[in-house]
């Protein structure tokens, strides 16, 4: 998922706000 959820999140977490 190109779309930041949770700061934790792995994947979502290196993409910006």
């Amino acid at each position: 998922r190109p779309v930041r959820l949770l700061p934790g999140d792995t994947w979502a977490s290196t993409e910006p706000l």
